[in-house]
């Protein structure tokens, strides 16, 4: 029983592979209409989290006294996994 789902789902993974253009239209469309009002697009997202961690992490460096070139990469790493889990996880 076991085998013959697991053999379906991989039928139904590779079938979706195939149709690689569609899910690429998708994407590309819900992309659009997420960021349709604003010039900069879909650039903003990258430009808020490079504002965002070069604002906590020069900040947090200071009061923690520790040097911003040891403490930035680390706050911009987990931030960066935290909002890829989050969007994983939220959708």
């Amino acid at each position: 029983m076991t085998r013959k789902r697991d053999r379906t789902y991989y039928q139904d993974l590779l079938e979706s592979f195939k149709l690689w253009e569609l899910i690429w239209l998708i994407a590309n469309t819900s992309r659009t209409l997420r960021f349709a009002r604003t010039r900069v697009g879909s650039a903003w997202m990258i430009i808020n989290q490079a504002v965002f961690i070069a604002t906590v992490g020069l900040t947090m460096s200071y009061v923690w006294k520790q040097s911003v070139s040891e403490y930035l990469p680390y706050l911009a790493l987990s931030q960066i996994l935290w909002l890829l889990a989050n969007n994983i996880i939220v959708g």
